[in-house]
């Protein structure tokens, strides 16, 4: 994975940003009275002003961007484990639908990388765009409330959408290359669990192989495979380019049906 690109070179001042304040601010507690946002606020203002007067380069400015980046990958690594991320996304009218398998690897070791990903990419995408309007077109100032690093995480969420939604296009095109005995085995060994029984995991695949075999309909197999895997029927449509979801459940009714019959499936024809 390669690094985060660090913005550099002298920057013009943008128009825009907040109005000045008319008439005299209310007088605020000096000293040790502050509180600790408020504090917090101070320092953040205190620290941009001198960034500004770098010229928004130059060492002092590259140890400030460096601390943004890693608190960003942070907090989006811990939200996306946790799930935090999408319902902060929700709560500012940008939802994100994420499957419950995606979900599931995020939360787990497995996913660690996948995280990291899509950490990077968020952080690639809102950097510059932050550097811009907040800092160069002063979008941000202690008057608002939140301070710096927070206002950060408000960019990330912005950009993190789009980053996820290309990412949850991958994953689902990654699992459906897969070789179906990988798919199958990869779905049972989530099942089961670090715990699970591995006698009943090759039992179970080798049951799985003689049902796969028996389907003729090379589109009616797939739909199997992935709902195998535990793909929702509206998934599995989505993803082959089929109409209507009912479709899908339609087939593997059929062809489960058949099944339980002992006898070879049926009707697992185009509809």
């Amino acid at each position: 994975m390669g690094q985060v690109e660090r913005s550099g070179g002298a920057a013009r001042r943008a128009p825009g940003g907040l109005e000045p304040q008319r008439g005299r601010p209310p007088a605020a507690p000096a000293g040790d009275d502050l509180g600790p946002e408020l504090r917090r606020r101070r320092e953040d203002a205190a620290l941009v002003a001198r960034l500004e007067e770098l010229g928004w380069r130059g060492p002092e400015y590259v140890i400030f961007e460096d601390g943004l980046v890693r608190y960003g990958l942070a907090v989006l690594d811990r939200w996306l484990r946790t799930g935090q991320v999408f319902r902060e996304c929700r709560s500012r009218l940008r939802p994100v639908r994420v499957a419950d398998r995606a979900r599931e690897r995020l939360r787990t070791e497995a996913g660690r990388d996948d995280r990291q990903q899509i950490a990077h990419d968020v952080v690639v995408a809102a950097l510059p765009r932050f550097r811009r309007d907040a800092l160069v077109g002063r979008g941000w100032s202690e008057q608002l409330g939140a301070a710096l690093r927070t206002y950060f995480v408000g960019a990330l969420l912005q950009d993190f959408p789009n980053v996820f939604r290309r990412w949850h296009t991958r994953f689902d095109q990654d699992r459906l290359a897969l070789p179906t005995a990988d798919r199958v085995l990869a779905a049972l060994a989530e099942r089961a669990g670090p715990d699970g029984d591995p006698l009943l995991t090759v039992l179970a695949d080798a049951e799985v192989a003689r049902v796969l075999e028996a389907v003729g309909n090379p589109q009616t197999r797939q739909m199997l495979e992935l709902a195998m895997t535990g793909m929702t029927h509206r998934e599995i449509a989505r993803l082959l380019g089929i109409a209507h979801p009912q479709t899908v459940t339609q087939r593997i009714h059929r062809l489960r049906a058949a099944h339980r019959r002992g006898g070879p499936p049926e009707g697992d024809s185009d509809d």
